[in-house]
């Protein structure tokens, strides 16, 4: 009980960290800056969702994405920034923890758009929840971003 009351805790802190960041347009750190998905009609195919990231203050080196209950990521991972121009990155996987690598750090004052496809949601949950993370040039630590969470409308008639 007293470990639940403690992650409850840091999560709430953590949420609201990244929600004051978000909310502030001159925010000095990376923040989230919304999700979407993209699905089939199908309840039981792949669906598609859509992560951004604005990279602010420092470069960003990695990004760490987390699927949360059951819905399953795939190594299928492309990052976009807001040009529309693919950004050259490597991912690997660590049971539902991705991990995007990027050949060269991202520059502050970048948007990020991360496709997640193929993404499994084998028990047809109305909504997705990601844990997003970064890992900024010369901190040793990664920086949480926050959790957001995405609509999928399955369950809806």
């Amino acid at each position: 009980m007293k470990r639940f009351l403690s992650v409850a805790t840091a999560t709430i802190v953590l949420l609201a960290f990244g929600t004051a960041a978000q909310a502030s347009s001159n925010a000095k750190v990376p923040h989230l800056a919304g999700s979407s998905s993209d699905l089939n009609n199908a309840k039981f195919q792949p669906g598609n969702y859509s992560l951004k990231v604005h990279v602010m203050g420092q470069e960003v080196s990695a990004l760490m994405v987390e699927a949360q209950d059951s819905v399953r990521l795939s190594k299928n991972i492309q990052v976009f920034d807001q040009f529309n121009k693919p950004i050259a990155a490597t991912v690997s996987m660590n049971g539902q923890m991705a991990t995007i690598t990027f050949a060269q750090p991202v520059k502050p004052d970048t948007s990020l758009r991360v496709e997640l496809r193929n993404v499994q949601n084998p028990n047809a949950l109305p909504t997705a929840f990601f844990s997003v993370s970064s890992q900024v040039v010369g901190l040793g630590s990664e920086i949480a971003l926050g959790t957001t969470q995405v609509t999928t409308r399955y369950g809806r008639i």
